[in-house]
């Protein structure tokens, strides 16, 4: 799982709304673990000190739900078949220029495999993109298309981008034309070596490891808690209202709670 959000905002004509947001992210301190987020709307600000063992007694039955969600029957298959539902490919050895393509377009679906009977004339791969990049999902494509072949290729993995030698293909719509591309390629390695000598040239690597690109700053999510400016003069601290960009107000809540929270049962 990458990155997700789900939220549920209800309006109950005139009553108090009930909003919730759920966020779920990979934990940046804990590889491999997840960090999930929940925030929940209350109609008040402040309640009585009696409520609190009710809503421990709340959090306890809500977490024993969510891990008996998580580990309910089937979810070990459907994990099994999540994780092999994608297949991420890279080219390498590519250092001496940009992959070829072959220069005539096929109309007929599968005609690689008559290529060895009627060789084609292989040029390189000019790039369309406006920053002017190469990538390995937009030469795929256009490979394909030329062979009278089709399939997704994202360039994109659990809602990062990939570096640009990476692309992600569906595994069963990959099974049904990895014979004839892997072909075609290994004729592309043969016209790429006559054209530029040497004894590299461009490679195909199924179940490369995936490697994104930075993320930037401006798309995380904020972890930070904003902290109002003092300034001290003698005996006085005055509050820097310029500083502050949102109003902020009194409350008993400690911030959103998560995961970790919910196992300690901390009261509101």
């Amino acid at each position: 799982m990458g990155d997700s959000s789900y939220g549920l905002f209800i309006d109950t004509s005139g009553l108090s709304s009930q909003e919730y947001l759920l966020i779920a992210r990979e934990d940046e301190e804990k590889p491999g673990l997840k960090r999930v987020v929940v925030i929940l709307s209350v109609p008040e600000n402040k309640f009585p000190e009696w409520l609190s063992p009710f809503y421990n007694l709340l959090l306890e039955k809500a977490y024993a739900a969510l891990v008996s969600c998580l580990n309910r029957p089937g979810v070990s298959l459907m994990r099994s078949i999540d994780a092999q539902f994608y297949t991420v490919l890279g080219l390498r050895c590519f250092n001496r220029g940009l992959p070829l393509l072959p220069e005539r377009v096929s109309d007929t679906p599968g005609a690689v495999s008559g290529l060895m009977q009627h060789p084609l004339v292989w040029k390189p791969f000019q790039v369309e993109d406006a920053d002017g990049k190469f990538r390995l999902a937009a030469y795929l494509r256009c490979l394909l298309r030329r062979l009278g072949m089709q399939i997704q290729i994202y360039q994109t993995y659990e809602g990062r981008a990939l570096v640009p030698y990476q692309c992600v293909v569906q595994t069963q719509q990959w099974q049904g034309i990895r014979k004839l591309l892997l072909e075609a390629l290994a004729l592309q390695r043969t016209a790429y070596r006559r054209l530029h000598g040497g004894s590299t040239a461009p490679a195909l690597v199924e179940h490369a490891k995936v490697r994104t690109l930075a993320m930037d700053p401006a798309d995380r999510v904020a972890t930070s808690v904003c902290v109002p400016k003092w300034v001290v003069r003698n005996t006085f601290w005055e509050l820097d209202e310029d500083a502050a960009s949102v109003e902020m107000k009194r409350c008993r809540s400690a911030g959103p709670m998560t995961i970790s929270d919910i196992e300690c049962g901390r009261a509101f």
